[in-house]
């Protein structure tokens, strides 16, 4: 019921504060992943949507001035460069995907084959730090000249701890 409740804005917000009341780092984390700070904050899904809007975007500048993040102002005063930056791995569409379970992990493999490795995490962990360990690893390259090598497959026991409710889990 609680992981239930972490999905929903504002009263993952309350779980939150009760997991760090009761010293619960890691469970205080995962509920952070859907509070209403990481939905309309700076880096935001509702704040990079508001900002593609026309109208919209001048609401997310206002609020962003009164804050006083004029550089965040500007940027959302720009709708074009809004539109031309939906796609990257900070963009509208990337953190709208780390929120629906399912398009998360389409999100995950874009950033992977996009080089993007730590947005990729942030995609399935939603999470500020993640704990990554590993009791074995092994990693088979067909070898010749450094140009030439080639990953032949890689085995792993890899836990990432915390992350929110994912298909990953």
């Amino acid at each position: 019921v609680t992981k239930l409740g972490e999905h929903i804005p504002g009263l993952a917000d309350t779980i939150c504060c009760i997991h760090k009341f009761r010293g619960l780092d890691a469970e205080a984390e995962r509920a952070r992943a859907f509070s209403l700070h990481r939905m309309v904050g700076r880096q935001g899904a509702i704040t990079h949507l508001a900002q593609l809007l026309p109208g919209t975007n001048l609401i997310a500048a206002l609020l962003a001035e009164a804050k006083g993040d004029r550089k965040e102002a500007i940027k959302a005063m720009n709708l074009l460069k809004s539109w031309r930056d939906v796609a990257s791995a900070d963009g509208a569409l990337a953190r709208v995907a780390e929120l629906l379970p399912g398009v998360d992990i389409i999100s995950f493999g874009l950033m992977v084959n996009h080089g993007h490795f730590a947005h990729a995490v942030r995609a399935i962990c939603k999470t500020r730090w993640v704990d990554v360990t590993a009791k074995s690893s092994t990693l088979t390259l067909s070898t010749g000249c450094v140009e030439d090598w080639v990953v032949q497959s890689v085995d792993s026991d890899v836990i990432v701890q915390p992350r929110a409710t994912s298909l990953a889990s």
